[in-house]
């Protein structure tokens, strides 16, 4: 009777066809994944870089010089909204001077905040010379707007800015005016400190008034260090000229106010 042979077991790979299968389905998957990635790359850089451009070109045709657009990103305000493509911009000769440049998906329409940007330039020396006559040498930080609210639809200004007080002579019933001062007190206000901070917010109602807009606003914000706490007004329109809502606005939050 034949003595039957002994099977010899090859060493070597072991692996099971299903893990093949498994490593191959990874493998798929990771290099569909990586030609996603580098396809969307392509997609979203070419249109961002399509869209710089495209600013650019819009600000050079408006105001009649060269401007540079840098940090395009798209801000989409919901699903199914398209939302709009901004960036920051600046003339090629004044890289201090930066706004806001934008289009509209939807429309696409473009918009910017250069004439503002121009105008607060110009005007922010005046305020600090004014805030000396109230506050002394230690002039308060502040934030100053003026600009032509447009809503994403193009401002009338086109070629050069004209100074502020031209474009208020000629666009104060379209214009857009507000202050807000940035003041820190060391511990609660006492009420003799509570009113003359009153009478300062007055007279920088006052300043503002006199530009004669119409969309003034003001905005009087005091930290106080010890505490998680302020005191606050905000002001709008036709709020400034209420003597009585002036006088007590100033209110105590239980926040910081700035």
């Amino acid at each position: 009777m034949p003595i039957a042979k002994k099977q010899q077991v090859k060493k070597g790979n072991t692996a099971s066809p299903k893990k093949h299968k498994w490593y191959k389905g990874v493998i798929v998957i990771v290099a569909g994944l990586a030609l996603i990635g580098v396809v969307l790359f392509y997609i979203i850089g070419g249109s961002t870089a399509g869209e710089k451009t495209g600013m650019e070109r819009y600000l050079q045709d408006k105001y009649s010089q060269e401007f540079k657009v840098t940090d395009v990103k798209s801000n989409a305000v919901g699903i199914g909204i398209p939302g709009q493509v901004v960036g920051k911009a600046y003339p090629v000769n004044d890289s201090g001077l930066v706004f806001e440049v934008g289009k509209s998906r939807a429309t696409g329409v473009y918009f910017d905040g250069y004439s503002g940007a121009v105008w607060a330039q110009e005007e922010r020396p005046r305020v600090e010379s004014f805030l000396k006559t109230v506050y002394g040498t230690e002039v308060p930080d502040f934030d100053l707007s003026a600009h032509i609210p447009t809503a994403e639809e193009p401002d009338p200004i086109r070629g050069k800015v004209p100074d502020i007080n031209s474009a208020l002579a000629q666009y104060g019933d379209n214009f857009s005016y507000s202050i807000g001062i940035k003041t820190v007190a060391h511990s609660e206000l006492s009420q003799s400190e509570l009113e003359d901070n009153i009478t300062k917010l007055e007279k920088v109602v006052d300043f503002v008034l006199a530009k004669k807009v119409s969309s003034p606003a003001v905005r009087y914000a005091i930290n106080i260090e010890d505490q998680n706490a302020g005191y606050l007004c905000n002001l709008f329109q036709n709020q400034l000229a209420d003597k009585s809502m002036v006088n007590s606005c100033l209110k105590k939050v239980n926040r910081k106010a700035w």
